[in-house]
């Protein structure tokens, strides 16, 4: 199996859940919602050859963690991947904030 877009991070067991993906998977795309989540995931799980982790700005956070994004960018520099990253007028939820 592949996994293009999963928050394995978001797993109340995520190390768990990440060895069984290790273990089924052929490929799994880890996409995290924030860079500081980015850092901590990639602390925490390490590399592996089939699983990409990729920092990222989900829409639906991007007010409560807008000061994140000179790490995002910085990080960017870095990494092959951005997972999360969109228009923030896409979800109904930010369209109200920003009116």
């Amino acid at each position: 199996m592949i996994d293009f877009h999963c928050h394995l991070d978001l797993y109340p067991k995520a190390k768990e859940v990440y060895a069984e993906s290790l273990r089924r998977n052929a490929f799994t795309w880890l996409v995290t919602t924030s860079p500081k989540a980015f850092r901590a995931t990639s602390s925490v799980l390490g590399r592996h050859e089939t699983v990409l982790i990729s920092p990222g700005l989900h829409p639906e956070i991007v007010s409560e963690r807008f000061e994140e994004l000179d790490l995002l960018t910085a990080q960017i520099d870095d990494v092959i991947a951005v997972g999360e990253i969109g228009e923030v007028e896409l979800n109904p939820e930010n369209k109200k904030e920003a009116a």
